[in-house]
């Protein structure tokens, strides 16, 4: 199974960087620019761009999407939400740019992805 995209780094030391990132995981789903995301720790958008690429080495953004990426693979694997729910849900609303990201995350597309991933379907399901 790939690697989940959803494993942050959290193993530094730059608390202000830490206070984004457990707010990023509380609110994912919400539209966010880094602009929305330096007023929560007041500082500015280029600060915490250049503090968050130090201390996870990835940017605001980038680190949001895989997040977005890795909730939405533990959604494909275990729930029967429809691509279009998940994709809602994680917070995305273009779904042809969620399948581009997915594909470039994990190598499958989302559908290949829960063929090969989720749990077993029950009898029901398959008739």
């Amino acid at each position: 199974m790939p690697d989940r995209a959803s494993n942050p780094i959290f193993d530094h030391k730059d608390g202000l960087v830490l206070a984004v990132q457990y707010k990023l995981e509380q609110h994912f789903a919400l539209p966010l620019s880094v602009a929305a995301m330096a007023a929560w720790v007041h500082v500015s958008p280029r600060t915490l761009q250049r503090r968050f690429q130090a201390a996870t080495g990835e940017s605001p953004i980038r680190y949001l999407q895989k997040l977005r990426l890795g909730k939405a693979q533990e959604k494909l694997e275990n729930s029967r939400l429809s691509l279009e729910e998940i994709v809602i849900d994680v917070g995305y609303e273009d779904i042809s740019s969620f399948r581009r990201l997915f594909h470039q995350q994990y190598g499958l597309s989302p559908s290949r992805y829960r063929q090969r991933f989720s749990f077993p379907q029950t009898k029901e399901r398959s008739e």
